[in-house]
């Protein structure tokens, strides 16, 4: 039986390689040292419910180290960008830029409970098993920087 404990990585240390090696090594979550009470207990509970959580400053130098793709010359990304409603490609949008369940049913409008509906359903879309999956066919798609 597999039994993972999710793990919330918290650094002062914000660095690709080791945001990258934790990615890698399978944690849930990945917050800077001076994150609020708030907001840990925020990532805490997002992890415990199975989901993923990185301080976007983080994700944005992860995401910057991969190798963009040219939009225009692959037919699949295409397809992808072309099967995404407006409100599915904002809620991609939020969520690659590190934004919790939370912190985008605040912005939609939407309880948490509908956002994480919201959210699998463009997992399961995009073919994704995570929020850094989701945030790295962002980047993939053009969609982030």
């Amino acid at each position: 039986e597999d039994a993972r404990v999710p793990v919330l990585l918290i650094s002062d240390t914000a660095n690709k390689t080791l945001v990258s090696d934790a990615i890698a090594a399978g944690a849930a979550g990945f917050v800077l040292k001076g994150i609020s009470v708030g907001k840990l207990a925020e990532a805490i509970e997002t992890i415990a419910d199975g989901g993923s959580i990185f301080d976007p400053g983080l994700l944005g130098g992860f995401l910057s180290s991969l190798r963009p793709h040219d939009i225009s010359s692959d037919e699949g990304n295409e397809a992808v960008l072309n099967s995404l409603s407006d409100s599915e490609f904002s809620l991609l949008t939020l969520v690659a830029n590190g934004k919790s369940n939370k912190e985008i049913s605040v912005d939609q409008g939407f309880t948490v409970g509908t956002i994480k509906n919201q959210v699998a359903r463009l997992f399961k879309k995009l073919d994704a098993s995570s929020r850094v999956d989701a945030a790295k066919i962002a980047y993939r798609l053009g969609i982030v920087r």
